[in-house]
């Protein structure tokens, strides 16, 4: 019985192929038409049908393992072609299918590949590792609580409690504010160096971040010839920020996930069945 075929990306036709295999191991078809081509492998019929993979979604080392052939197929392409990924689990009945899809959209993807190319989709985390420093310089910032410390010397114990509530609460408070301003102010100098708007991300949990705890995550598109600037610009940020207990990352070339209108293309290319 024949399988269905998974979709990982659209690119450029070239004379290239793709050096791994796919999902199970399986061989990766190139699917051209006109002068673009379609990154695809074929998938057990059984495996992946709707009822079968709402049940392995549970299963995580099952995502973890088809997510990772999803990512590194992907990235092969790039090495010589600008990509428009598809989302994890795109899949087709039949090639004709897919080929069909290209027919259809032709104008649409070519220009988009077109406007992709030399370009790539870079990431910024910003995280905090030591929120005690900020803290500090809290308290010596604020003159109220300051002035609600040396207060407390002279109250009874009873009222002490209070106070020292209030006090935690405005400092934890100009913290929040500050965090605030300190992205706000990150994302405005690195924004121009995106051509397309910026996309902020989702916040990763602290077990994926390795027990640090990130507070914003942004994505931009940028071609070649700004990365060595944007390089410095991140590590006069790095600079500038670790003293009062923040880290700048960044990481990169990635596909152009958040810069490919997803919801656009749903119309026409939704997983099946």
């Amino acid at each position: 019985m024949p399988g269905f075929y998974y979709l990982y990306c659209l690119k450029n036709k070239t004379s290239r192929k793709i050096s791994l295999k796919g999902i199970d191991k399986n061989k990766i078809y190139l699917l051209p038409y006109e002068d673009i081509e379609a990154v695809v492998t074929e998938v057990n019929r059984v495996e992946f049908s709707s009822r079968e993979i709402k049940s392995k979604l549970e299963n995580l080392k099952w995502i973890e393992e088809k997510i990772r052939n999803h990512e590194e197929v992907i990235e092969e392409a790039m090495k010589d072609s600008p990509v428009i990924p598809l989302k994890f689990l795109t899949i087709y009945e039949s090639k004709t299918k897919i080929v069909n899809i290209l027919k259809r959209n032709y104008k649409k993807f070519r220009g988009l590949l077109d406007k992709l190319k030399g370009k790539a989709e870079w990431g910024v985390k910003v995280y905090l590792i030591d929120r005690e420093k900020l803290v500090d310089k809290a308290r010596k910032e604020d003159e109220e609580p300051m002035r609600m410390e040396e207060e407390l010397k002279s109250k009874p114990e009873g009222i002490k409690y209070f106070l020292e509530k209030q006090i935690e609460e405005k400092i934890s408070a100009k913290v929040d504010e500050k965090l605030d301003k300190y992205v706000k102010d990150i994302f405005e100098i690195l924004s121009p160096f995106s051509e397309k708007k910026p996309m902020i991300n989702e916040l990763l949990p602290r077990g994926i971040t390795d027990k640090k705890e990130m507070i914003f995550n942004v994505s931009y598109l940028f071609s070649e010839d700004k990365l060595k600037e944007f390089q410095k610009v991140v590590k006069r940020l790095q600079d500038y920020y670790l003293p009062v207990g923040l880290w700048i990352e960044y990481s990169g070339p990635w596909p152009p996930y958040n810069f490919v209108d997803y919801e656009n293309k749903r119309k026409n290319i939704s997983p099946k069945p």
